[in-house]
């Protein structure tokens, strides 16, 4: 076996994340004082396997961590079965289907920012996506061809 006389280098990484005390991630909390705030996505949320994201939830508020709980959609009233899932879905904000308050709060956002949005659109005719559905482009990948 070969050995050398370098000496082995270690190099340090920066953190990719900037560290919970920063107020970059906190807003004003009830007592004046300064709260840590995140969102927390969970897909159709609560259904039956969401006891554990529901336990980390309280978890954290018990930290005074504040989470905003967002998800793509209601789930089915069949799989709505813990005593908590009323009050979670009523703290919950649903993504799909969007209502009349989220539809003018899109058509806003895009007058605000008309550029960014017409850099999108011309972006995805450029990769041929655009004025296809969406199970256009899923059809392929389910039927294997």
């Amino acid at each position: 076996m070969m050995q050398t006389d370098q000496a082995l280098q270690v190099r340090r990484i920066p953190p990719v994340a900037p560290p919970l005390d920063s107020t970059a991630v906190r807003s004003p909390g009830a007592a004046g004082g300064v709260a840590l705030r995140i969102g927390y996505l969970v897909p159709e949320f609560p259904g039956q396997t969401h006891a554990f994201f529901w336990r980390e939830i309280r978890a954290l508020e018990g930290l005074g961590i504040h989470a905003d709980l967002v998800s793509t959609r209601r789930p089915d009233p069949g799989i709505v079965c813990h005593e908590w899932s009323r009050e979670a879905m009523a703290r919950t904000t649903y993504l799909y289907p969007p209502g009349l308050s989220g539809l003018g709060s899109a058509a806003r956002h895009m007058a605000r920012h008309a550029s960014g949005v017409g850099r999108c659109v011309r972006a995805a005719r450029g990769i041929g996506l655009a004025g296809r559905s969406r199970d256009w482009m899923i059809q392929p990948s389910l039927t294997g061809s």
